[in-house]
């Protein structure tokens, strides 16, 4: 053959062999042109990664959500959370301030439902919340148990009682709209709703001994906001749906490399 080059074909006389482009009348990615040995080179999806987090400013930073998300009456809501300063809210529904709220309170963790709340302040819980590391956090709640749970890093912390029967709702992370009191100074990474009440092994799971994984796939699972991977200011995605976030009083340097590891 003479000196020719073809799309990702080698010089054939030369001996410079690298993939094919073409034959004479057929296309053969990873095969050498003119030898025994062909096929398909396999390409394989993009491995997950966990590279980035976005920061609150604990003052009016917040990322409404399109529309709430409804986790109905058992649900589950799972997050990775690092905080940095004071008090205030971690997330919750953007409606109205008292129909779902997450929020510190000095040391300690509040579930807000309706006017009622539950305060969750173990020792277990306090240390995580005082710490400067990343924790991971998963509420369930159950209408019919009449319970709620909170699982820190993974382990079964503690169970409180509820008489509250709205829908588990989420619809802002950060700072809530309709709040009176404002968000907390924090990193937040790898939100996840879900329609059921996980148990301690699907916890467990999503905990993966301190490092986040992938979700895609995992059952009951219908919001999924990565907090900056596969995000380009100022929207997060939705890696299940389309009701996606939108990064509020924010810039885009609030996305940052500080991830849970």
């Amino acid at each position: 053959m003479a000196v020719t080059n073809g799309f990702g074909q080698g010089v054939i006389n030369n001996t410079i062999e690298w993939g094919k482009g073409s034959t004479n009348a057929t296309n053969g990615w990873g095969e050498i042109y003119e030898d025994s040995p062909s096929g398909d080179t396999a390409i394989e999806g993009a491995s997950f990664t966990n590279v980035y987090s976005t920061e609150f400013d604990g003052v009016d930073d917040m990322i409404p959500l399109a529309s709430s998300v409804n986790m109905g009456q058992a649900g589950s809501l799972s997050f990775w959370f690092k905080r940095s300063a004071g008090a205030g809210t971690i997330m919750g529904e953007a409606s109205y301030q008292y129909k779902y709220l997450l929020y510190i309170n000095g040391n300690n963790l509040y579930f807000r439902a309706g006017l009622g709340y539950r305060l969750f302040n173990n020792t277990a819980t306090t240390n995580a919340l005082n710490t400067s590391d990343w924790v991971h956090i998963v509420f369930t709640r159950d209408v019919s148990a009449t319970e709620i749970k909170l699982y820190v890093d993974g382990t079964l912390t503690q169970t409180k009682t509820t008489n509250n029967s709205n829908d588990f709702l989420l619809g802002g992370i950060g700072g809530v709209p309709t709040m009176t009191f404002g968000g907390i100074a924090c990193k937040i990474d790898e939100v996840s709703c879900y329609d059921a009440v996980l148990d301690a092994t699907a916890v467990s799971n999503i905990y993966n001994s301190g490092t986040p994984t992938d979700l895609t796939g995992t059952s009951n699972l219908i919001a999924w906001y990565r907090n900056g991977d596969n995000d380009t200011f100022p929207t997060i995605n939705d890696n299940v749906g389309s009701n996606n976030g939108t990064m509020t009083n924010m810039v885009s340097g609030d996305i940052i490399t500080d991830v849970p590891t």
